[in-house]
């Protein structure tokens, strides 16, 4: 029974899912819409790292018969358009690190 919370638990955090003081499952502000931790990724970061930091990726994207590949954060909003970032790797280590335009987030 433990092991299948821990499951639930971990598929919340996923969802940027989190629990309030009443114990209810309540949506938060995705890890990659917070300025703060694009801040904390900085170039020559794993991978594994940076979705530490920055939650699941929208897209991924890898270039053919390369080591070069990219995972981008991206939401369209109605009144605001498209708002991106993403980060470019070369064999697992970041190599080019774009934010979004935190200012363009409605809140």
């Amino acid at each position: 029974m433990s092991e299948n919370i821990d499951e639930l638990e971990l598929k919340i955090s996923d969802f940027n899912l989190s629990k309030n003081k009443n114990g209810l499952v309540q949506e938060t502000i995705p890890r990659w819409h917070q300025k703060a931790n694009w801040e904390r990724v900085n170039k020559g970061m794993l991978e594994v790292e940076i979705l530490s930091i920055l939650g699941t990726p929208t897209k991924k994207k890898r270039l053919v018969f390369t080591s070069q590949k990219s995972i981008h954060y991206e939401i369209q909003f109605p009144d605001r358009g498209m708002i991106s970032g993403h980060i470019k790797f070369l064999n697992t280590r970041a190599t080019e690190i774009v934010p979004p335009d935190f200012g363009s987030f409605p809140y």
